[in-house]
């Protein structure tokens, strides 16, 4: 049985990938499409980074007990968004 990641587990994976330290903000509900048209709903954190050079926010959920990230950009400024953008697939991304 895998364990349920904690919020530490998500600010670490966040400043190791990006490498700022991080503030939860709030969560919300995103929807992962699958290929075969198969739905999964999952808790997407919205993180505050601190002192980032690019950007203010991070989103982050838990795929297959691994953390996937996403910047928030001009293009990506939603937790829906962040989900659409990421690749499919058990790895973190940045």
């Amino acid at each position: 049985m895998r364990r349920r990641l904690t919020l530490s587990d998500f600010k670490r994976a966040i400043l190791s990938l990006h490498g700022v330290r991080a503030r939860v903000v709030s969560g919300e509900s995103a929807v992962i499409r699958g290929g075969d048209a198969a739905h999964r709903e999952v808790s997407v954190l919205i993180f505050e980074l601190i002192d980032h050079p690019k950007a203010r926010r991070c989103y982050a959920w838990e795929v297959d007990g691994r953390v996937v990230t996403v910047l928030h950009t001009r293009s990506v400024d939603s937790p829906q968004a962040a989900v659409r953008s990421a690749d499919p697939g058990p790895h973190a991304r940045g």
